[in-house]
Protein backbone atom coordinates (compact mmCIF):
# COMPACT_ATOMS: atom_id res chain seq x y z
CA UNK A 1 0.00 0.00 0.00
CA UNK A 2 2.70 2.42 0.91
CA UNK A 3 4.38 1.73 -3.09
CA UNK A 4 1.19 3.02 -4.35
CA UNK A 5 1.01 6.10 -1.99
CA UNK A 6 3.89 7.34 -2.90
CA UNK A 7 3.57 6.71 -6.35
CA UNK A 8 0.35 9.00 -6.56
CA UNK A 9 2.29 11.29 -4.35
CA UNK A 10 5.16 11.45 -6.75
CA UNK A 11 2.69 11.57 -9.64
CA UNK A 12 0.57 14.63 -8.43
CA UNK A 13 3.53 16.41 -7.12
CA UNK A 14 5.55 15.85 -10.54
CA UNK A 15 2.73 16.69 -13.21
CA UNK A 16 1.41 19.54 -10.71
CA UNK A 17 -1.87 18.06 -10.22
CA UNK A 18 -1.47 17.76 -6.10
CA UNK A 19 -2.03 16.07 -3.45
CA UNK A 20 -5.96 16.22 -3.48
CA UNK A 21 -6.39 15.79 -7.21
CA UNK A 22 -4.86 12.34 -6.78
CA UNK A 23 -6.92 11.78 -4.05
CA UNK A 24 -9.97 12.61 -5.39
CA UNK A 25 -9.59 10.53 -8.63
CA UNK A 26 -8.80 7.17 -5.73
CA UNK A 27 -10.97 5.72 -3.65
CA UNK A 28 -8.93 3.58 -1.58
CA UNK A 29 -6.39 6.86 -0.49
CA UNK A 30 -7.35 9.59 1.09
CA UNK A 31 -5.99 13.52 0.92
CA UNK A 32 -4.20 12.81 4.81
CA UNK A 33 -2.75 9.56 3.68
CA UNK A 34 -0.96 11.56 0.85
CA UNK A 35 -0.17 14.34 3.06
CA UNK A 36 1.52 11.88 5.52
CA UNK A 37 3.75 10.12 3.02
CA UNK A 38 4.67 13.23 1.34
CA UNK A 39 5.74 14.75 4.60
CA UNK A 40 7.75 11.27 5.36
CA UNK A 41 9.01 10.01 2.56
CA UNK A 42 9.82 12.87 -0.12
CA UNK A 43 11.92 15.82 0.51
CA UNK A 44 12.56 18.37 -2.54
CA UNK A 45 16.02 16.62 -3.37
CA UNK A 46 14.16 12.92 -3.47
CA UNK A 47 11.54 14.26 -5.60
CA UNK A 48 14.01 16.15 -7.86
CA UNK A 49 15.85 13.03 -7.86
CA UNK A 50 12.79 10.95 -9.25
CA UNK A 51 12.17 13.66 -12.35
CA UNK A 52 15.63 13.71 -13.40
CA UNK A 53 15.49 9.81 -13.59
CA UNK A 54 12.50 9.81 -15.28
CA UNK A 55 13.96 12.14 -17.82
CA UNK A 56 16.86 10.54 -18.18
CA UNK A 57 14.95 7.07 -18.94
CA UNK A 58 12.75 8.90 -21.74
CA UNK A 59 15.19 8.79 -24.57
CA UNK A 60 15.85 5.29 -23.82
CA UNK A 61 12.15 4.30 -24.04
CA UNK A 62 11.49 6.03 -27.13
CA UNK A 63 14.73 4.32 -28.92
CA UNK A 64 13.51 0.78 -28.20
CA UNK A 65 10.12 1.34 -29.05
CA UNK A 66 11.35 1.82 -32.66
CA UNK A 67 10.12 5.54 -33.33
CA UNK A 68 12.68 8.11 -34.40
CA UNK A 69 12.08 11.51 -32.67
CA UNK A 70 8.90 12.69 -31.31
CA UNK A 71 5.95 11.90 -32.57
CA UNK A 72 4.46 13.76 -35.17
CA UNK A 73 1.19 16.17 -34.98
CA UNK A 74 -0.72 16.22 -38.29
CA UNK A 75 -1.08 19.71 -40.13
CA UNK A 76 -4.54 21.59 -39.12
CA UNK A 77 -5.90 23.48 -41.58
CA UNK A 78 -5.30 26.77 -40.51
CA UNK A 79 -4.48 30.39 -42.03
CA UNK A 80 -2.30 32.91 -41.30
CA UNK A 81 -4.95 35.56 -41.14
CA UNK A 82 -7.31 35.30 -37.77
CA UNK A 83 -11.25 34.50 -39.16
CA UNK A 84 -10.07 32.33 -42.61
CA UNK A 85 -9.68 29.03 -42.88
CA UNK A 86 -8.04 27.20 -45.96
CA UNK A 87 -9.66 24.32 -47.31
Amino acid sequence: MLQRRLLLCLYGLGTNAGLKRMAASNREVGYADLLYVRRRFIDNAGLREAIRRVVDATPLVSATSGEKGPPRVPPTARSSVPGTRTS
